[in-house]
């Protein structure tokens, strides 16, 4: 519409128009005329209007007008009429336009009806690209020009129907004092009086242009702005080619200043026989239709008896209208049927629904009705915070257990650790001790030299699907890569989790039949390497532990004689590696079906003499692609079925010339080949696929250490507390084993123990059916599509871009692994799998989540980063980086897809202290070291008045927000805060709080008898785990519907067949029995866990928990005035003071507290808030009101007979938390109240035992509390009554 890109020209070249405020019209004159281009300005709202309100689209154009504050007595409407003559072309070309957008709008209409037919979900792309289509189509035909006139006259608006364009009757018409309202930049070019032109924008916003202004800034007259408009394209004429613009200003800019007394036509022709446009050959009559209109306002009117007269496709586009208002209200229906719980049985197109199981927080549509004590109903969204005054007064309960004091007693000491020797002090720098120049660094070693600076993070980015395809549109390349892709990485997925699960079971079976009362040297190795032993850093139990103490020297010796001369197993970094190296190793000889062929060291040697030479050397050979089976194609060379063990690598042995020894590892792994030659599948049952073991079985093998580690270390300490709790309780004897004994390993520990206690947990940490994450670098992708052709080409190209496809198809894989040593960490991996991470940064800014974070860094600007982390006067003050770096890996399991970046804004030489202590940033307030979840307490915190000022500067510590939380398991959350006094800004929202029929219930039922104290509000939050829980119970209830339903008539479903699986654990466990049952029904697991519709609807349980989480924090920094979507205002002080409670979970639902926990410490302090840690003691048991004993009514409700009010137990623990930040702040110590009295009455923690205060003289006689008798009374017999908490109290 008018002149393309004459509006951003007139910006380019100097002149910036005024930003106009809503409703401009109250600070003009009130005779000011407004001369309104009703489709000039406003074109969408007419199109929005007339496709969305068929049936009173006037009514809705014309409130939509009044919004705008145009005062109808001085305002003049102008209605476009009949295209003229001269606009021909541009009429052809809307009618094109519409002829399309109708065919469009038929084909996505039909594809939505078909789908909905089907029962299957309709997605937001198919609404958008119907929208689309519609826009379009539309079409402003006659008959609706001339109703939508009629009903504006009627409502007393001035319309003007003129003959032809709007914008030429205003021409003629407009007044030097009027302003023009329109989109349209022709009203610019006219030769006419208009002088100010009011461009509308979005939410009632105007943009002023002041044309003389405009001529000022661009040096031109008025004939000369008119004469720009005519010779560029425009809805009349085509500007010459490549005339655009800004060559056409610069030749009438020269021509203006070469002869002033020029009009607009005379300008026209001398333009025609300037030198640059003569040379396109243009025929004089060529711009005759533009000056017709713009210099003159003529026009010749359209003939609609022409037979080529345009067609109003009107009527058609109506009744495609009519189709999607009937689609809409079909599936309006059939929401809200959902909505209400229909009674009809789920169907197929449940299964598709987007995110069925994130909460839909609405108000129910018929409230219910007033409560008998005439409180009417108030909806409160899901974990809206509450606000109560605490005036009114409640009648005490019939019976309740009140909590008294007992005297406080110094704790246990715990047993002390053994003498360790001192660490030595670690020198302060920020670079790795031993590394290289940066400048002959390569790929490999920037990346771990960056692993050393930054912390590494996972980017979970949704699905392989999506990203592929976002990938090849964005590189151009074929469409066919997407299924060979998908293939690729689903099919190593699959075969490491095929391989793994294959891997526990032979090791099941394996430990199910060992004999512990008669075990070889070969049980004890394989024992020994299966999981590392224990060391100081295990939280042992207590007592009875074995120390090392009183280990027989000489018997060690021996044993490790047999073993290995040349490895130390009993030193805890080098058990870790050959507990890796032992599961590597068999995991490879599982998945080549053949044990390892030599010994490290041999292997190493023979390796160094094939090493891969420069590319710039000629006598190149193929080294590193596998057979099949494992086996190495150039017979010269030997096996690579090991790991590559380079003479750096931790696993390799001395490098001693001639040494024929093998490590534990490999030795062991040849004995449990051995030992179960009868458990594993023959050969010839093994699929074998075709990628090489060292690319997919490396993550593989480190995720089965963990699993083992955890299994067993943690499974020893739990099975030992187990026998204890047994042993008292009289089932188990008084001699029962119940201590891990350092002598042996922390595997044959947990199956003595597990016998002992009745074998309840199972031998070996089991996986299911569902398929495992692996880790696959950018060289890994490369020896994965390298089996691929289409993908090998593709690969073949990028290496070699400027090769002819003759000689591209000769680059070996070698070659490609040289290539992508040389080109920036994540380029392979934005070039095929994902395009986040390679766009700039102007690209970036127009993005969301990791798109906008994530980028790529070349070799060279890698150098340069880390040679600024390097420098020896660095300070992290300065530092300044953001985002996300891509290291060149990804983790997938077939569907998911994931990233691992390094986290720029975090440094590790901050992290692990490698500064001296005066660079070093405040922690506490600082994210420089990472945003972990671990707690300081309080008193470690803020321990004299220079720390209240050093953290907050200048600030009053009344004046600081205390948010205290209290972390629970049948409440996750019970939260309190403590805002400053209200200032003369606050009455209004103080009014409106006293208007809340909480604070009128109050205020009516006052005791008479009492004064009316002064309104003080108490802001709190409890949310119960069974909230948070809802999209795991739908998640559950929806698989265990699908379970239940057999695949086909006579075939039992998959709940059947779980339920048949023999047990792994307790007395009548069987490993042997479930392996082979579940050997018969394993094609049915894998069809069942492997569709992608069970893996997306468990991501999509598990991104609506994540939802749930993000509702409760924005909840919680709501009650401070902050919020998850933005940083800490700078003028908001906050702290957060949390629970420093901890207890596990036995029955019901797994507790919530820890993992809520730490997402809501790293949130909160990624944003810029202060959270400390709190000491729980005596919080749930003394009122915060008047600071003395409450009274337990149930399990969660408690009653104060002073106060006389019910509270919540985690609410009030969690104001009492508030009240210790808040003490802490302003005198530095504990509020009495909250800290433990002994028999003397003194607080002991004044004196430093606990409580890390000042002593002060004349303590204070011991609280009691209430002296209110109660039917029954309780005392507390634990001496710290919120330490251990239980987890099924209830």
């Amino acid at each position: 519409m008018g002149i393309p890109f004459l509006w951003p020209f007139v910006k380019k070249n100097g002149y910036l128009p005024k930003l106009l405020p809503q409703c401009p019209q109250n600070s003009r004159p009130p005779d000011t005329t407004y001369l309104v281009d009703i489709l000039g300005a406003f074109y969408p709202l007419i199109r929005r209007t007339f496709l969305n309100h068929g049936e009173t689209p006037n009514s809705v154009f014309e409130k939509g007008l009044r919004n705008l504050r145009f005062p109808p007595a001085t305002t003049v409407l102008y209605m476009d009429g009949p295209t003229p003559e001269e606009k021909r072309n541009t009429r052809e070309v809307r009618q094109t336009r519409c002829t399309a957008g109708l065919l469009n709008a038929d084909a996505s209409l039909q594809e939505m009806e078909q789908l909905h037919q089907q029962g299957k979900k309709l997605k937001k792309s198919h609404f958008r690209k119907l929208n689309k289509a519609f826009n379009a189509a539309f079409y402003f035909s006659a008959a609706q020009r001339s109703s939508l006139s009629r009903y504006l006259r009627e409502k007393g608006w001035i319309v003007i129907d003129c003959p032809s364009e709007a914008d030429v009757q205003i021409a003629l018409d407009c007044k030097t004092d009027d302003v023009v309202v329109s989109c349209d930049s022709d009203s610019l070019i006219h030769e006419s009086s208009i002088t100010t032109i009011w461009r509308p924008l979005a939410r009632g916003e105007y943009l002023e242009y002041h044309i003389p202004s405009i001529l000022e800034e661009l040096d031109l007259s008025r004939v000369s702005l008119t004469a720009l408009g005519i010779v560029c394209r425009n809805d009349y004429t085509s500007n010459l080619k490549q005339m655009g613009l800004a060559t056409n200003y610069k030749i009438l800019k020269d021509l203006e200043g070469e002869d002033v007394s020029l009009d607009v036509e005379e300008l026209v022709r001398s333009y025609m026989t300037h030198p640059q446009v003569v040379r396109k050959s243009p025929a004089m009559a060529h711009f005759d239709s533009a000056l017709k209109v713009f210099a003159y306002q003529q026009f010749t009117l359209w003939d609609p008896s022409q037979d080529n007269a345009p067609r109003e496709p009107y009527p058609v586009l109506g009744e495609l209208l009519t189709r999607r208002r009937n689609l809409q209200k079909e599936l309006k229906s059939k929401s809200e049927s959902r909505a209400h719980g229909s009674s009809t049985p789920h169907t197929s197109d449940d299964e598709h629904s987007f995110n069925r199981y994130s909460t839909v927080d609405r108000a129910p549509e018929s409230p219910p009705p007033p409560h008998a004590s005439g409180k009417k109903y108030k909806y409160r969204q899901r974990y809206a915070v509450k606000t109560r005054s605490r005036i009114i007064e409640h009648d005490p309960p019939d019976i309740f257990k009140q909590h008294i004091w007992k005297p406080w007693t110094e704790p246990p000491q715990s047993p002390a650790a053994p003498n360790t020797p001192p660490k030595p002090e670690t020198t302060t720098t920020t670079t790795k001790k031993g590394s290289p120049s940066l400048d002959g660094m390569t790929k490999k070693g920037l990346v771990k030299e960056l692993q050393w600076q930054h912390p590494i993070r996972v980017l979970d980015i949704g699905t392989i699907n999506s990203n592929v395809t976002r990938a090849l549109n964005k590189e151009s390349l074929p469409p066919a890569c997407l299924t060979s892709i998908k293939v690729c990485l689903s099919e190593t997925t699959r075969l490491a989790t095929v391989t793994k699960r294959i891997c526990q079971q032979a090791i099941g079976q394996y430990l199910e039949g060992l004999s512990l009362e008669n075990l070889d040297d070969q049980d004890r190795l394989i024992l020994q390497v299966l999981c590392r032993p224990f060391t100081d850093r295990d939280q042992l139990p207590d007592s009875e532990v074995v120390s090392e103490d009183v280990v027989d020297r000489e018997d060690e010796d021996e044993q490790q004689n047999q073993i290995d001369e040349s490895a130390d197993i009993t030193d805890d970094k080098n058990a870790k590696n050959e507990a890796l190296q032992f599961f590597f190793s068999l995991l490879s000889a599982i998945y080549n079906a053949k044990p390892p062929r030599m010994t490290l060291a041999t292997r190493t040697a023979d390796l160094a003499k094939y090493a891969i030479p420069k590319r710039n050397e000629s006598n190149i050979e193929p080294s590193n692609t596998e057979s099949a089976e494992g086996g190495v194609l150039n017979p010269n060379l030997p096996s690579t079925n090991q790991p590559n063990t380079n003479a750096s690598s931790p696993q390799s042995p001395p490098k001693t010339k001639g040494t024929k020894t093998e490590s534990i590892s490999v030795s062991a792994v040849r004995a449990f080949l051995v030992k179960a030659k009868d458990i594993l599948p023959p050969q010839n049952e093994i699929a074998l696929g075709p990628y090489p073991s060292s690319t997919i079985l490396r993550s593989t093998a480190i995720n089965l250490f963990v699993e083992f580690l955890n299994h067993y270390k943690t499974g020893s300490i739990d099975l030992c507390k187990k026998i204890r709790a047994l042993k008292k309780k009289g089932r188990l004897p008084a001699d029962s084993l119940d201590n891990i004994d350092l002598n042996m390993s922390p595997a044959q520990n947990f199956l003595n123990l597990n016998k002992i206690a009745g074998s309840p947990r199972c031998l070996v940490p089991m996986s299911y059916m569902e398929t495992l994450f692996i880790n696959l670098s950018e060289l890994d992708l490369v020896k994965v599509f390298w089996h691929d052709p289409l993908l090998k080409r593709q690969l073949q190209e990028f290496a070699f871009p400027t090769v002819n496809l003759k000689k591209v198809e000769q680059v070996p894989m070698y070659v490609v692994d040289l290539w992508l040593g040389d080109i920036e960490p994540g380029h392979l991996v934005n070039k095929m799998i994902t395009d986040i991470g390679s766009y700039s940064l102007e690209e970036r800014k127009k993005r969301k989540n990791f798109a906008r974070t994530t980028k790529r860094m070349s070799l060279l600007e890698i150098r340069n980063h880390l040679r600024t982390l390097r420098q020896a006067d660095f300070h992290p003050r300065n530092y300044g980086n953001f985002g996300y770096l891509l290291r060149g890996s990804i983790r997938t399991d077939g569907f998911r897809l994931q990233l691992l970046g390094f986290k720029l804004n975090e440094l590790n030489c901050v992290k692990f202290r490698r500064l001296p202590p005066e660079r070093l940033p405040e922690s506490i307030t600082s994210t420089l070291g990472g945003t972990g979840h671990y707690l300081t307490e309080i008193r470690n915190v803020i321990k004299s008045e220079s720390d209240v000022r050093r953290l907050w500067p200048g600030v009053n510590a009344q004046d600081i927000k205390v948010l205290g939380i209290d972390m629970g398991q049948a409440f996750v959350v019970g939260a309190s805060a403590l805002l400053p006094p209200p200032t003369k800004a606050d009455t209004v929202s103080n009014a409106k709080l006293d208007s809340t029929p909480e604070a009128k219930s109050d205020t009516v039922s006052k005791s008479k008898s009492r004064a009316a104290p002064e309104k003080t509000y108490f802001h709190n939050l409890s949310i119960k785990q069974k909230a948070v829980y809802q999209p795991t119970f739908r998640h559950r209830n929806w698989l265990q519907r699908r379970k239940g339903r057999p695949p086909a008539e006579g075939m039992q479903s998959m709940a059947q067949i779980e339920s048949s699986l023999p047990h792994r654990h307790g007395p009548e466990a069987s490993i042997k029995d479930y392996v082979r049952r579940l050997n018969e029904v394993e094609d049915q697991f894998q069809e069942f866990y492997g569709k992608a519709a069970i893996k997306k609807h468990k991501w999509n349980a598990r991104k609506a928990r994540r939802q749930e989480f993000r509702t409760i924090a924005n909840r919680l920094l709501g009650l401070v005035g902050g919020s998850i979507g933005a940083r800490r205002d700078e003028s908001n002080h906050v702290i957060i003071g949390i629970g420093l409670s901890s207890f596990s979970s036995k029955m019901r639902l797994s507790s919530l507290d820890g993992s809520f926990l730490a997402y809501f410490v790293q949130l909160a302090r990624s944003l810029g808030y202060v959270v400390v840690g709190v000491n729980e003691f005596y919080t749930s048991k003394k009122c915060p009101g008047c600071e003395g004993f409450v009274g337990q009514v149930d399990l969660r409700r408690l009653y104060c007979p002073k106060c006389k009010v019910y509270m919540h137990r985690d609410v009030m623990a969690g104001h009492n938390m508030a009240n210790i930040v808040r003490s802490h702040l302003v005198s530095q110590q504990r509020p009495k109240y909250l800290q433990p009295v002994d028999v003397n009455g003194e607080y002991p923690w004044e004196d430093g035992r606990g409580g890390g205060g000042k002593r002060y003289p004349g303590a204070a006689p011991a609280i009691v509390g209430s002296k209110r008798k109660a039917p029954v009374e309780w005392t507390d017999t634990k001496q710290d009554p919120d330490k251990d908490k239980e987890a099924n109290e209830e």
